[in-house]
């Protein structure tokens, strides 16, 4: 007994350490354990700026399982710099600020984020926007007066937004009229800017700053006035019109009164056009826009001179001017300005420069021949010009004529220098006689007038003299002088194309007649087209020569002119006066112009248009190392690479001539066929960003989503106005509502944007790839794998920091989660189906969509049979029904009370029977099994406990208890129960006689013992008879039992005469403390409606070698005899 005892106490301290002690497997189960992932950013932050108490508050809304709140602030100063920011960690929803580090910079930004304190990490939450407070105390007030006026300027601490938004709270600062700083301040509605002030006078304002409707804080001002800050007027201006370098003004100046320190005197001079009231402040710039006179150091002087000149006045324009004084008070900290109204009496007008410029110069006739009576000839010209303003007296008026268009060497051209004196009136007009030679035929001149002052000033003027037509050369035409060459030709076309241009002249009769032609060549004038002049090409050309080969380029346009030149015996070269011949003008054949190449017009092709270039034959299209001759001046391309749409394509375009000869160069542009675009893609965590760059002329653009580079359907298209934000996103849900699509989540995707220009689209796609955080791949969950563990695996994602993985019984609508830092987890001591989904962690831990629930994904352990029940079938068999388990091979019946028996059930051995069962036999049914098995006397109770399991290669699951009530007894189970009963109340009586229950006579052994024992409730009494101990039939001891219950069985009566056979020994512990029953009997009530039985025992034998004990129901007249060699136990 006692080494039972110490096995049961070992067996639980065992069991008692291993449930304590915490496995690998059980640590690894708290993966699964859900945990707080995310808060909220504090919502409904309210800034309070207590301009009254010098604080600002702060509050914001509670946010759900926050534990803390970050608050971050940062001075205006600071936020500029881009300093870091303060922080401040409460356990409130609220906040104080009432500490300034700088008394000058109390606007502050703010900013608040929850925290949540878990067991093994912290959760932050995003930042709140910014917000900003500020705290305004304290002003500065200046004073000014003016006009007999007291105004005040005052300035606060800036609450201007640094975040852009506008004023941070409501200041402002009131006057009023008295000293309030004592008292209450009269109604706001006299609040005032300025005040009147007279002479001497003393006046107190109250300046109140007022925040956010409150007063803050107020100051009192007291100032007092002179008489002598109102300056007089300026006495009189005067004005010198005679002058070339400017104008110059000066006027009389009033004093400053005698005792006045301090004071400076200033002037401010403005100007107007004449008849204008547009004023300008003429210096040039602001710092010196008074001037102080260099002698008011006497301050008591009455009056002084002072004196301008402005040098920036036009010479061709009528100024008036106006001089007011202003003086500067400096007292104090204070600076007082004062200034009178201006007055028509301190204007001045009519103002003007001498230094004039020339309005107009014309000539009033043609050239006029005039013969002396010499025969002398002379030209007259008559000139009438105009200036702005009257000349002085000592000015003199130049006229200058230069030959233009000259064909000779300059050391013969001629010129004239007309000068005319002491011309003062703005309107002159004169004539200038030329002599003959000053007007050879066909010369031309320009002539210009300049202005020359007795102080040597020359002023040149820009003007021309032109004639009433506006006509600006001047031609005289003369002596008649017979022409050499009488046409001139240029030939252009055949050789243009070959930089070349042909001219050819014919000649006619010279005068006089015997004119010796061979000493004259001819020499090529060519037109310069920037300044309309002609210079030398070619010369020495023979005279009998009447055509001749120049350099031009494509298109050019040209002007030539042709002279002959005559050679003296000497050698010596001069121009006769011989007219020359032309101009020959024309261009070259042309380079293309205006071409012009469609862009993003067309989807397959790029179109060209150009003008027609004169005298060409065709034209030659060049691109892409391909070349296209056409007559039209309009060609389309159409064979341009796929791959090139959407680039821009040079191509040139080449004139060919009449002879078939293409030009070596040509008018290039830039085409381009409506081509695919190549969009930005960005992925995030949970969507896909796509932008692009618009295309010239484009209306709308489709995008296109494709699940593959190669796929010919896409499976979202959608269509973005080009007025429009350029861009698209893909959501995770976007794709979740499209059917059929494999891994939605775990697949990049292909974007294209495809431009519409009017019905016409791009066939150019280019497909970009794009990806959020990625999903993992081929989740799967073990299934009937384990008996107590699911498996969960999956893909790696590359760049993942880590998962997350959800959970949930199949059917429920949450979700568990928990993070892992590897691609596998396990789920341990479940017995559901789970659905497993994973999503992916950045190393920012930003989260990724999760997978998919597919078939894979969907997991369980081996199940053990779950819905089970057993019967008795009354006719020596027992059934035990259960439920199919999936993925289960085979079955295992246990049943401990039958020294633990294991019956295997094998699926595969299932028959059809409906009756007449055999023990072993197994049926199916509507998902449930049926084994049938013999069933064996019972012995320790009235039902038996069978244990069902299932069974899947070498795994085997837990296993479900079955319960089987007996629905009748036999007489060998009724003895069993009975004799089990007892087991109890013979081991209370053993502990009571010490494990002696035998008495002793005297003799050899000693005195007997007495022994008795009595239940506290009086329910078991047992007392032990004696006689000598080796009498070989002793009968020992009685036991008395009434309504006792031993489990779910009640004793109800026991009347049992022990015994020991041969003498019996003593009994000791760990040894039977009696043989059997001598006699006796009980009765015994059965559960479950099994009745009461009476048993009646007859030397009946522990050791099952004799005796017997006959059974008899209450129902039953007559028992059943059961012998104890039947017995399958004995009592103790």
């Amino acid at each position: 007994m006692i080494k039972r005892l110490k096995y049961i106490i070992f067996i639980a301290l065992i069991l008692l350490l291993s449930a304590c002690a915490i496995t690998p497997e059980e640590e690894e189960r708290k993966e699964l354990t859900p945990a707080l992932k995310y808060i909220e950013a504090p919502k409904n932050v309210l800034v309070i700026s207590d301009c009254i108490n010098g604080r600002i508050e702060l509050s914001w809304d509670e946010v759900p399982n926050a534990t803390h709140y970050i608050v971050e602030y940062q001075s205006a100063t600071d936020y500029l710099s881009d300093k870091a920011m303060k922080t401040y960690v409460t356990n409130n929803n609220s906040f104080t600020l009432s500490t300034f580090p700088n008394a000058n910079d109390k606007r502050f930004v703010f900013r608040v984020r929850a925290l949540s304190k878990q067991t093994s990490r912290v959760i932050e939450s995003e930042s709140s926007e910014l917000f900003e407070g500020a705290i305004v105390d304290d002003f500065t007030v200046s004073t000014n007066i003016k006009s007999s006026k007291l105004s005040f300027y005052s300035s606060f601490a800036k609450n201007s937004s640094i975040l852009g938004n506008g004023n941070i709270i409501d200041c402002q600062i009131l006057y009023f009229d008295g000293d309030y700083t004592q008292s209450d301040l009269p109604s706001l509605d006299e609040a005032c800017d300025s005040f009147s002030i007279g002479s001497n006078e003393t006046k107190t304002i109250t300046a109140v700053l007022m925040c956010n409707s409150k007063v803050v804080k107020k100051k009192s001002v007291t100032v007092t006035s002179d008489v002598s800050y109102i300056p007089a007027n300026i006495k009189s201006i005067n004005v010198e019109n005679n002058k070339t370098d400017g104008i110059h003004l000066s006027w009389i100046s009033p004093g400053i009164n005698k005792g006045l320190e301090n004071t400076q005197i200033l002037f401010l001079v403005e100007r107007a056009l004449q008849g204008s009231n547009n004023w300008e402040i003429i210096k040039p710039t602001i710092d010196e826009e008074y001037f102080k006179p260099e002698n008011n150091d006497d301050l008591s002087v009455e009056q002084f001179s002072m004196s301008f000149v402005d040098t920036s006045a036009l010479s061709n324009c009528d100024y008036q001017y106006r001089i007011s004084t202003v003086y500067k008070i400096i007292n104090g900290e204070n600076e007082y300005y004062s200034s009178e109204a201006i007055s028509d009496s301190n204007i001045v007008s009519n103002c003007y420069r001498t230094d004039s410029k020339v309005k107009s110069f014309v000539h009033t006739n043609q050239s006029g021949l005039i013969t002396a009576p010499d025969g002398s000839k002379s030209y007259e010209l008559k000139f009438k010009w105009e200036t702005y303003h009257p000349l002085p007296e000592d000015c003199s008026i130049v006229i200058n004529r230069k030959l233009i268009n000259t064909l000779s060497s300059s050391e013969i051209e001629s010129t004239l220098n007309k000068e005319f004196n002491n011309v003062s009136s703005n309107v002159f007009e004169d004539t200038i006689t030329l002599t003959a030679s000053e007007a050879i035929d066909p010369k031309s001149f320009i002539y210009t007038i300049s202005i020359k002052y007795n102080d040597g000033t020359n002023l040149e003027s820009p003007y021309v003299a032109t004639n009433n037509s506006g006509q600006a050369i001047i031609t005289f035409e003369g002596l008649e002088i017979t022409r050499i060459i009488s046409s001139l030709s240029a030939t252009t076309g055949a050789n243009a194309l070959n930089d070349k241009i042909r001219l050819a002249w014919t000649v006619e009769s010279f005068y006089p007649e015997d004119f010796n032609t061979s000493k004259v060549t001819y020499t090529i004038y060519k037109q310069n087209p920037a300044d309309m002049t002609y210079s030398k090409e070619e010369e020495n050309i023979p005279f009998e020569t009447h055509s001749y080969e120049l350099n031009v380029k494509p298109g050019e346009s040209f002007s030539y002119l042709i002279k002959p030149v005559y050679s003296d015996t000497s050698d010596n070269k001069y121009v006769r006066d011989y007219p020359t011949t032309g101009p020959a003008v024309g261009s070259a054949l042309n380079l293309v112009t205006n071409l012009k190449a469609s862009q993003n017009t067309y989807n397959d092709k790029i179109v060209l248009n150009w003008d027609s270039v004169e005298n060409a034959k065709g034209y030659k299209v060049c691109y892409l190392d391909k070349e296209v001759e056409t007559l039209d001046t309009r060609y389309e391309i159409t064979d341009i690479p796929i791959d090139r749409y959407g680039t821009k394509i040079e191509i040139k375009v080449k004139t060919i001539d009449c002879e078939e000869r293409i030009s070596s160069d040509g008018s290039t542009t830039i085409g381009k066929i409506l081509g695919g675009i190549t969009p930005t893609v960005n992925g995030n965590a949970k969507d896909i960003d796509v932008t692009w760059n618009a295309v010239d002329g484009a209306t709308k653009y489709k995008v296109n989503v494709y699940t593959a580079l190669q796929a010919e359907e896409p499976i979202i298209s959608t269509i973005v106005s080009a007025g429009s934000t350029l861009s698209f996103k893909l959501t995770s849900d976007d794709v979740l509502a499209i059917e059929g699509l494999v891994e939605p989540l775990s697949n990049p995707y292909y974007f294209s944007v495809i431009p519409y220009v009017g019905q016409e689209s791009s066939k150019a796609e280019n497909r970009i790839e794009g990806h959020w955080l990625l999903a993992p791949k081929n989740v799967a969950a073990t299934k009937a794998t384990y008996k107590d563990m699911i498996d969960i695996t999956w893909d790696s994602v590359e760049g993942a920091n880590a998962y997350v993985v959800y959970y949930r019984v199949q059917g429920s609508n949450s979700w568990n989660t928990t993070t892992v830092f590897s691609t596998s987890c396990k789920q341990y001591d479940v017995e559901d189906i789970f659905e497993y989904r994973v999503a992916t962690l950045d190393n920012q831990m930003n989260e990724g969509p999760a997978s998919l629930v597919t078939d894979s994904s969907i997991g369980y352990v081996l199940m053990r049979p779950i819905y089970c029940s057993g019967i008795d079938e009354k006719n020596g068999l027992y059934s035990i029904r259960f439920n199919k388990v999936e993925a289960a091979t085979s079955y295992t019946l246990s049943i401990p009370n039958w020294d633990n028996t294991i019956i295997p059930i094998n699926p595969n051995s299932v028959i059809v029977k409906t009756s007449n069962f055999e023990s072993g036999d197994l049926t199916y049914s509507n998902g449930f099994y049926t084994y049938y098995f013999a069933k064996q006397d019972l012995s320790t109770g009235v039902s038996i406990v069978v244990e069902i399991n299932s069974n899947k290669d070498s795994v085997e699951s837990k296993y479900t208890p079955v319960t089987i009530v007996a629905e009748t007894l036999n007489a060998n189970e009724v003895v069993n129960l009975a004799n089990n009963s007892l087991r109890d109340i013979f081991a209370v009586i053993n502990s009571a006689f010490e494990g002696d229950w035998w008495a002793r006579t005297t003799g050899e052994i000693g005195d007997q013992k007495s022994r008795t024992y009595e239940s506290a409730d009086g329910k078991i009494k047992a007392n032990n008879s004696y006689s000598d101990w080796w009498s070989k039939n002793q009968q020992y001891g009685t036991v008395k039992i009434s309504n006792y219950r031993s489990g779910s069985i009640v004793i109800d009566s026991a009347n049992l005469s022990t015994m020991a056979t041969d003498g019996g020994g003593p009994g000791y512990l760990d040894a039977d403390p009696f043989d059997g029953f001598a006699s006796g009997s009980l009765t015994i009530t059965m559960p479950y409606n099994l009745g009461t039985y009476k048993v009646e025992y007859s030397g009946f034998k522990n050791d099952l070698t004799g005796g017997s004990a006959k059974v008899t129901k209450s129902t039953e007249s007559e028992g059943q005899t059961v012998y104890a060699t039947s017995t399958k136990i004995r009592i103790l």
